[in-house]
């Protein structure tokens, strides 16, 4: 398996070889992926992390001769939102939730590169998925702007937003809203729903369209414009602005069965 590293801040993860095609996902700092063929400029590449595949620009990889030697879920992340790195002395910005499995001590060597991290490392493997944690990984999202595709804090979607909190807690998420309503156990009622569990909602024809995080039994984190904290009630968001119904609310998912710990947001 020929595998590469993402070398870049974020790189636009697309549908065809082509810097003008659909951006369907992108690839954080340090994360990797499998190469499945080339043309023109691209790779095709599968992302070890989620299994989503895509074509990124080969200059924004780098191939691991090596092979892979760190496995595709992270345990330890970065936790500044946004970081400075360095790549052979030269300035790099890593963004938050970036992994970190490359680095030992803060040091990193592949490819003859050599990276220095000085930051936060944040152990996913040991956070507790509770209220009050879950609010302040949301919080560093809060008014970050809608991006179809993205999967950053400079611009992010809805099941974007959702993985990547996910990731603070070392639970893996697919990528994609559909994919992700088909995890965890259902919570039957809105009034039994937790802080951490996940709201799907779906569209005229049933397909699930968009998802959110709960913030308790009537507030909803999601991404609509930018990631922000609205109402909810047992047929849906109501945009806490413009009192809009905007979504149709589906069904309800607990995806991580844990104690809570109360918390008003």
């Amino acid at each position: 398996m020929k595998t590469a590293r993402c070398i870049v801040t974020v790189a636009p993860l697309r549908k065809e070889p082509d810097h003008r095609s659909e951006m369907v996902s992108q690839l954080l700092l340090m994360e990797d992926m499998e190469i499945l063929s080339n043309e023109k400029d691209f790779f095709q590449v599968k992302c070890l992390y989620d299994g989503y595949e895509g074509w990124v620009h080969r200059f924004q990889v780098i191939l691991l001769e090596d092979g892979l030697q760190h496995g595709p879920h992270p345990k330890m992340i970065n936790g500044d939102p946004y970081r400075e790195v360095t790549c052979n002395g030269e300035r790099v910005t890593m963004l938050f939730g970036s992994p970190l499995s490359a680095f030992d001590h803060g040091k990193a060597h592949f490819a003859d590169m050599d990276w220095l991290y000085e930051g936060r490392f944040w152990n996913a493997a040991e956070a507790h998925f509770n209220a009050e944690t879950i609010k302040w990984v949301v919080d560093h999202f809060l008014h970050v702007p809608y991006l179809w595709g993205g999967r950053s804090i400079v611009g992010v979607d809805c099941s974007g937003f959702t993985q990547l909190v996910f990731r603070f807690f070392h639970q893996v998420l697919p990528r994609d809203a559909a994919d992700q309503s088909q995890l965890g156990e259902t919570v039957g009622f809105i009034q039994e729903a937790k802080c951490g569990d996940l709201a799907f909602f779906d569209n005229e024809q049933g397909e699930i369209i968009h998802v959110g995080i709960l913030a308790n039994s009537s507030e909803i984190w999601h991404a609509l414009g930018s990631v922000r904290l609205d109402p909810i009630d047992h047929m849906g968001i109501v945009h806490k602005i413009s009192g809009e119904r905007t979504h149709r609310l589906r069904i309800i998912k607990r995806v991580v069965p844990s104690s809570f710990v109360e918390f008003d947001v």
